[in-house]
This record gives C-alpha cells, structure tokens and sequence, in this order.
C-alpha cells in the first residue's frame, strides 16, 4: 500500500472519529434526560450516575395526573395549545411564504433584490428584540393569553426564512411550466397551486418542518403573551424549577414530551427533508 492511500485511509478513520465524537457530544444531555425521567428521586442525585437501574413510570404518572394539583400543572392542555400554535402558524407561515416566494421567484419590479434582503434582514433581529413590539402589538388587539396571540407573533417570525428557502425552491422550477399553464388559461394562482406547489412538495416539506420546529420550541414571546389558558408546553418545562428546589424526575419527563412531536414530525418527512434541502441549494 502506497503512501498515498495510506494518508486517504488515515484521513477517512479521522473523519469518521470526528463524526462520532460530535455525534456523542449532540446526542449525549438527550440520553442522559431520557433516563432520567425514567429514575427514582433517589438514583437522580447518585454519583457516579447510575446507568442501569429498574425504571419507573413515577415522573411520568407525577406529570400527567399529580402536577395540576401540586403545581397547577395541565401538561394535556398545554401540549394541545402547542400543537395547536404550531401547526397554526406553520401553515399560515407556509401559505404567506410560498406566495411571497413565487412573486421573487418568477416576477421582475423594481427594487426585488433590495426587497429580498430587507424580508430576511428582519429575521437577523433575535426574538426578544421584538418582545415589546408584540407584546404592545397583541395588547391593543385585547388577544394576550390567546392562540391567536402566538400564532400571529409564530407567523410573522417564520414568513421570511420560509420565503427565503421557498425561493430557493421554486427557482429551481422550470418557468417554463409556467408560461405552459397560462397558455392553458391558468392564471398566476392555479398556477402556482395545481402545477408548482405539486412539484416543490421537498421543498415545502423542508420549511413546514423549521417552522414548526421556531414555533413549537419558543420560550420567550410564549412567556410574555400568555398567562395560563394558552401556556405552551416548553413553559411548563420551567414549573418544576420550585422553591424547593429542582425536581428533576418530572422536569426532565416534561423535557421528553416537548421533545416528541417534533421528533415524530420528524421521522415522518425526513426523506422530504433530506430531498428539500438538496432542491434548495441554488446559485444566486
């Protein structure tokens, strides 16, 4: 074996460590909340950890029927709000964009590259920049503590990565199935729905899957718009952090339910995923 194919098997074993090793660093506080939720309040604080130990169903049975008694906890009425918000948003975020999309994909006016940069320079702005302004925003509309509050506030956040990454889509679609359709006598709406939205599925799939993921993980705007009847589920996460202390067993089965929607939604559309980002990748 020659030196050269020597350095290329080094080289690949070295990739492949590196690969490893961030997969272990990504995957590991997943692992380690999973068999927590899983332990007895004894085993939580053992050191050194227990690995393999009789588990139990006390956090979750805590979380599900004790909690609301203990700590006000509804955790069924709290993951219906946020599948609810989330599903919500996406798809307004989804419609919104691909029509946005579609216009600076296909159409020419003045001021399009400008426009386009202005659209994802207001994503750059991190979401407690635009606390107040919503918060201001919903006020006014007498909508706090209300779906209607979040999924607004979910749908104007989403709107410009979605209309970026649906571009990027659509620009990879012929024009000139286009200009066959409204030689037909399609007009520009039929035409995007019956012939360019069937054919963009990845991509659309794609961007439904990080706007879901933005909306169904928000801490932050969740906290300042609702009070209690439209509480979301990464909120209650931080009910088990007491005067007491921490009460780890039910936080962290708390952490597995926020974790498993979209880890489902997920594992459903992965192959879309995979296939929408790879549709996306264009020039220019």
């Amino acid at each position: 074996m020659n030196s050269h194919k020597v350095f290329q098997l080094m080289r690949k074993n070295i990739n492949n460590i590196i690969l490893v090793a961030i997969f272990i660093v990504v995957i590991f506080p997943v692992v380690w909340v999973f068999l927590t939720s899983f332990k007895s309040g004894k085993l939580v604080f053992d050191l050194p950890p227990v690995w393999i130990f009789n588990p139990t169903l006390d956090n979750y049975k805590y979380l599900l029927f004790e909690s609301r008694f203990a700590l006000g906890v509804n955790i069924l009425q709290n993951m219906k709000n946020s599948i609810i918000v989330a599903f919500g948003s996406t798809l307004l975020a989804i419609l919104a964009s691909m029509y946005a999309g579609y216009a600076l994909s296909r159409f020419r006016f003045k001021g399009k590259k400008s426009f386009s940069l202005f659209i994802i320079a207001t994503r750059m702005l991190p979401p407690i920049g635009t606390m107040i302004p919503f918060f201001l925003l919903i006020n006014s509309l007498h909508l706090i503590d209300t779906y209607s509050a979040l999924i607004i506030a979910y749908t104007a956040l989403n709107i410009p990565l979605a209309t970026w990454m649906l571009r990027g889509f659509l620009d990879e679609i012929p024009t000139e199935l286009d200009e066959a359709a409204i030689i037909d006598g399609c007009g520009n709406n039929k035409t995007l729905w019956t012939i360019i939205a069937p054919l963009s599925a990845p991509g659309l799939m794609a961007t439904s899957i990080f706007s879901f993921v933005l909306s169904w993980n928000d801490f932050t705007l969740a906290n300042v718009l609702t009070k209690r009847e439209a509480r979301t589920l990464p909120l209650v996460v931080s009910s088990f952090l007491t005067e007491e202390g921490v009460q780890w067993g039910p936080l962290s089965a708390a952490a597995m339910l926020v974790f498993l929607p979209p880890i489902i939604f997920f594992c459903c559309t992965y192959k879309h995923l995979a296939k929408g980002l790879t549709l996306g990748a264009v020039k220019g």
